[in-house]
């Protein structure tokens, strides 16, 4: 079996130059500042004016320390002079920076005094974090600018923080369907329309984040939506001082190693170029910031399959354009508003996979995103702030092959250019279709954060949103004919039949008639475009209750609804009645702990429930249906069964037949001999599904060393329940062998007059056990670092079978089956192995896991930096490829572990390769000036070559 294929990393050379004028631009969004203010025998001082100073921006904050002397101040990121005053003591000063998400305790201790002093107070504040019980990390603006990024993807720095699970981050921080949200600036933009959305999430200039944080285990109540983790970002701002940047970022080939596949250095090339522009509008108050990057990568894409002829090298130069831009009032200090809009367009190439499809399965990849958001926050006293949110998010995705007719449109093409017929064979797949897909959300939420004292300090947030999601399709889903073709191994010919492998007018697909199985061909009454919305809602109130002062319970309910998670409202008989009843059930509390044994040691821990954002695969997928008819001809033997020419095919005997007509046909409406079967190949959804969630705790201590270093450990544990997988259920199951009668078997089918039916069930089931140690070192003494150890265990299962029905009312019903089937049949909790297919399998057991990184500041301008990353082997489910148990396909057919020979490959069988990855950068500032500077940046990537594989190759049936 060949499993390896070319997806090596190799040595790169980055060449940077920038010209950087004023300073850096600030960061926006909230952070939170509290503490006591005592005199000098400890005593509390009610009535201290206490006011926050931006550094960058001048904004300014102030509240009023309480009866008990404490006072709380909601703030935006970035670094503070706070100042403390009260008549007849000296004022304090000191200097804080804010991380988002972070509430830092900032204590003040004042000195009488009968004349006008100030004092100020150095040190910064602790960094063991005594308020909050969740598992996390900040990613900081210094680590943010200064460590080495290939591509310069921020969310790649995602992999730093504890608790983290990829090896790599192109969009989401936990690729698995569920269990990840990105908020920027407090606004979810997750593109989550279907299940494999990792490479479809909006990008942003690295230039225009200024920080993010990464929560890997139980977050508050006022969060949602993700069953795993979550990324709260934070866009810069413009401040006081006009300042802006110009970058350039180049890398080629001449600087990498030879692929570890192909045993040649393959062409690559790269440049990026970035600009940033911030500044006031009115000093202290109106400021303005905005960013622009454009990147263009050409690119080959080498095909390295059986089929010689077929391995052609494809080349497609890139695109990539962010802007953003964003302004912030500040009308008082109790009152500011901020408005952001940002832009992504991308155009790109992808190939599928080099190793089991033809490059006509490849094609460009088109992905369009707005996002408008604004936020008004206003302080309504000294204990109390609301906060109102509110934005739009637009996306778009087009995918068009690169297969052509005759150089032009396909003769029909109802998405985009149209596409081909697609030719699935053992182990390999010809042709592709269109896909033109548009989600776009609007929301609006409100946050009301109060103090109380009641048998201690209440610190509560509650608040409540809104979401409206909206999705599109427009789809030409076998709308030109899918040919399974695996009753045997292709012809030896093959190569010979698609002379020009582009152009599908001249394919010659008569000869595969012998080992056709059947063809999928689908008509539809909209031209295959359709639409779902969802309503949702959420509400939730979170208390942080500091009982002692050493002693805070965090405490919190959150309540989802969502009007359209499961298709309850869709008649779609015998699926769905159209008056299923929604699902109410989305009550998740949170409980945590922070205990400090003193100073510097604290214990937290706690437990939660998280629910996912409903899988929505199956909710457009089943109106789509309504609208799309699926014929499934089986092969009638003609030997002209697969020849199509001229509008006519030879599995429809002329030509393809309207909506209507495919209906009138069908056998679920007309069960006549000579009906077609219709079939349901994507998954639907079903009576008595549940929305998706999972159960999170964690057990951690944290302990400060000294005044700038601090080590933690925590165990984490996370259980998903209903996850996501594919099953067709039209299929009865035979006691003798455990496994299901074959579905060629008509009289064996649960539904005789139909074909294959693919539920998308909610029922799978998966535990993580890990645990992180973490060593943190702030910026001092010229240099910080962090390491993050981890050891870990993912197990999971797939869900049992039942035996699938019609009621007497009916609606489709099940029951046990009530005998043991094989192992391949679901029901195994193994470790687990990573699939392609998407959902939630797409994450594999890893063992063990370990992160560096640091900063030094050599001096005389020299700064190096460098991050060093180890995975162990991830785990792999592996596929024989073929529907040797004759279950009908369809996406089930990915998770096929039945050999011919009778035996099963194992679960989750398939290990991959430890990664060794080490990126160093080196950089060297040359002032010009007092307002200008320059830096020179060199960055290698993989620095010793280590054979890194990134993905492989599962499927067993590649006999050639």
């Amino acid at each position: 079996m060949k499993y390896l294929r070319g997806c090596s990393v190799v040595t790169s050379l980055l060449v940077i130059g920038a010209i950087l004028m004023l300073p850096v631009p600030g960061r926006a969004q909230e952070s939170t500042m509290s503490g006591t203010v005592t005199d000098s025998t400890g005593a509390v001082l009610p009535g201290v004016m206490v006011t926050a100073t931006n550094n960058e921006s001048g904004n300014t904050f102030e509240a009023i320390s309480d009866e008990r002397g404490n006072f709380r101040l909601p703030v935006r990121v970035g670094t503070y002079r706070i100042t403390a005053q009260l008549p007849g003591f000296a004022t304090v000063n000191r200097s804080v920076q804010m991380l988002v998400g972070q509430t830092v305790v900032v204590n003040i201790q004042m000195a009488p005094s009968t004349i006008a002093e100030s004092l100020t107070v150095t040190g910064e504040p602790p960094l063991v974090d005594t308020t909050t019980s969740k598992v996390g990390a900040n990613i900081d603006p210094r680590q943010m600018q200064e460590l080495p990024l290939n591509g310069r993807n921020w969310m790649d720095l995602s992999l730093l923080a504890p608790g983290a699970r990829r090896n790599e981050s192109v969009g989401l921080v936990q690729n698995r369907q569920g269990y990840s949200q990105t908020k920027v600036d407090g606004q979810d933009v997750t593109i989550n329309y279907h299940s494999s959305p990792d490479s479809e999430q909006s990008g942003y200039s690295r230039d225009a984040i200024g920080e993010f944080e990464v929560v890997a285990n139980r977050f508050d109540a006022s969060q949602g939506r993700s069953a795993g983790m979550l990324v709260n970002a934070v866009t810069k701002s413009g401040t006081n001082a006009f300042g802006g940047t110009f970058s350039g970022y180049f890398r080629d080939d001449k600087f990498n190693a030879a692929d570890f596949v192909s045993k040649r250095v393959l062409p690559y090339s790269n440049q990026q170029l970035s600009g940033t522009l911030g500044g006031p509008i009115v000093k202290d108050r109106v400021h303005f910031f905005g960013s622009y990057e454009y990147e263009r990568e050409p690119k080959t894409y080498t095909y390295n399959s059986p089929y010689p002829a077929f391995n052609v090298d494809v080349n497609f130069p890139s695109h990539v354009h962010k802007a953003l831009g964003r302004l912030d009032y500040q009308f008082t200090p109790a009152t500011r508003l901020s408005v952001r809009g940002s832009g992504y367009n991308a155009l790109f190439y992808s190939g599928a996979n080099a190793a089991t499809n033809h490059p006509s399965a490849g094609g460009t990849r088109g992905r369009l995103a707005t996002q408008y958001f604004a936020t008004l926050t206003h302080v309504l006293s000294n204990r109390t702030v609301n906060q109102l949110k509110g934005g739009l998010t637009n996306y778009e995705r087009q995918d068009q092959p690169i297969v052509r007719w005759k150089g032009g449109d396909f003769p029909y093409h109802p998405s985009l250019h149209g596409g081909s017929v697609i030719i699935q064979l053992r182990g390999y797949t010809i042709g592709a279709s269109p896909l033109n897909i548009f989600q776009d959300t609007q929301s609006i939420r409100d946050d009301i954060t109060t103090s109380r004292d009641w048998l201690g300090i209440h610190d509560v947030k509650m608040g409540g949103e809104y979401l409206r999601f909206h999705n599109e399709f427009r789809w030409c889903l076998r709308c030109d004919g899918v040919i399974v073709a695996d009753t045997a191994a292709p012809p030896a010919n093959l190569e010979s039949l698609f002379p020009v492998w582009n152009d599908a007018s001249t394919w010659n697909l008569a000869p595969l008639a012998s080992i056709t199985r059947w063809v999928y061909h689908s008509s539809s009454d909209t031209e295959h475009r359709y639409g779902i919305v969802r309503h949702l809602f959420a509400g939730w109130i979170q208390d942080d209750w500091k009982v002692r002062h050493n002693v805070t319970f965090n405490l919190g309910v959150r309540y989802d609804i969502d009007s359209n998670a499961h298709s309850e409202k869709v008649r779609f008989l015998p699926w769905l009645p159209g008056n299923l009843p929604h699902d109410k059930s989305n009550l998740a509390p949170r409980l945590g702990i922070n205990f400090g044994l003193n100073d510097r040691t604290v214990l937290r821990g706690g437990y939660g429930l998280f629910y996912a954002f409903s899988p929505n695969d199956g909710v457009q997928q089943t109106e789509g249906y309504l609208h799309r008819f699926e014929n499934q001809i089986f092969n009638n033997g003609r030997s002209d069964f697969t020849t199509v020419q001229d509008g006519s095919w030879g599995w429809f005997n002329g030509s393809k037949p309207s909506f209507e007509q495919s209906l009138q046909r069908a056998c679920d409406i007309n069960f006549v001999p000579g009906c077609v079967y219709r079939s349901l190949t994507q998954e639907i959804d079903y009576p008595g599904r549940r929305t998706s969630y999972s159960h999170q705790v964690s057990v951690g201590v944290q302990r400060q060393l000294g005044t700038d270093m601090s080590v933690e450990v925590n165990y984490i544990f996370t259980g998903g329940r209903r996850e996501e997988s594919a099953q067709q259920v039209n299929l009865t199951y035979n006691p003798a062998t455990g496994a299901n009668y074959p579905f060629t078997d008509v009289s064996r089918r649960a539904f005789p007059q139909w074909g294959a039916v693919n539920f998308e069930l909610l029922e799978g089931w998966s535990n993580y056990h890990g645990v992180d140690l973490t060593f943190t070192k702030r910026f001092s003494h010229r240099w910080q670092a962090s390491a993050t150890i981890t050891r870990s265990r993912f197990m999971d299962s797939d869900p049992r079978r039942d035996q699938w029905y019609i009621g007497s009312d009916g609606i489709v019903a099940r029951r046990p089956i009530g005998f043991p089937l094989a192992r391949d049949m679901g029901g195994e909790y193994t470790l687990a192995g990573a699939t392609s297919g998407g959902g939630f399998q797409q994450g594999g057991d890893q063992r063990q896991r370990a992160v560096l990184n640091g900063i030094w500041d050599i001096g005389r301008g020299v700064q190096l930096s460098g991050v060093y990353f180890f995975g162990s082997g991830e785990r792999f489910r592996t596929t024989f490829g073929s529907d040797i148990r004759d279950e009908a396909g369809g996406s089930p057919v990915t998770l096929q572990r039945y050999r011919r020979d009778g035996t099963i490959i194992p679960r989750g069988g398939l290990v991959g390769q430890p990664i060794h990855r080490v990126d160093m950068r080196l950089q060297k500032r040359i002032p010009l000036g007092e307002r200008r500077q320059v830096f020179g940046i060199l960055e290698v990537f993989n620095l010793f070559n280590h054979t890194n594989y990134g993905s492989y190759t599962t499927n067993e049936n590649n006999e050639r």
